[in-house]
């Protein structure tokens, strides 16, 4: 596609998150390594936590409606938020964006 090299559909290949199979599939079909991957999400339980059991290096919460108040993880309020949490010097980033 225009925007992204691989494209996964948990349904067409049998396991779904928080399944850390998965999250290993996909850096597999990406060639991406998990120490240096994160996973961004909306849901903490199966985003979060699944990219956590799969080791990848953060799983961070696009929490839209600043719902997720106190969980450890970052969490982001937009697609440009997130952005902003990309483009910070390594880490530099902080836990927890939203307010």
């Amino acid at each position: 596609t225009k925007w992204f090299d691989h494209l996964l559909d948990s349904h067409e290949w049998g396991v779904e998150k928080p399944d850390p199979r998965l999250f290993t599939h996909a850096l597999e079909q990406s060639g991406a390594a998990a120490a240096t991957t994160v996973h961004v999400g909306d849901l903490y339980y199966v985003d979060v936590v699944g990219a956590r059991q799969a080791g990848l290096r953060e799983g961070i919460l696009l929490d839209v409606g600043n719902l997720y108040r106190g969980v450890d993880c970052p969490r982001v309020d937009s697609l440009a938020g997130l952005i902003e949490w990309i483009d910070q010097p390594s880490g530099n980033q902080t836990r927890n964006r939203v307010p």
